[in-house]
């Protein structure tokens, strides 16, 4: 009880003082993947439905093939939150590990 007096006094000020309080933290992680899954997914499937450059470079067509199959898991909507966070966590991994992929 008073533990939650002094964390909204301490979220309130943060709010007045920075604009924005340290629980906008928390939520950053599923802001990302919303902000990038649609343009991300088109990219990977405009990417494989391009068969002559695909045909060229088998690694790329592995790794949007990979991309899209993780974005496809991070969809499901029914699974625990440990289940979210470890899909999660396997997608930003992934996609940190290949990143200058996307850069075209």
């Amino acid at each position: 009880m008073i533990r939650d007096i002094i964390n909204s006094i301490r979220y309130a000020y943060q709010r007045v003082r920075y604009g924005y309080d340290e629980r906008i933290m928390w939520g950053v992680d599923d802001y990302l993947f919303d902000t990038i899954h649609k343009p991300l997914r088109k990219f990977c499937i405009n990417a494989l439905n391009d068969k002559e450059h695909m045909k060229y470079n088998p690694e790329r067509w592995a790794i949007y093939s990979q991309t899209l199959q993780l974005l496809d898991k991070c969809m499901t909507t029914d699974k625990s939150i440990f289940d979210d966070y470890v899909t999660s966590h396997k997608f930003w991994s992934y996609f940190g590990r290949h990143i200058g992929y996307f850069w075209d």
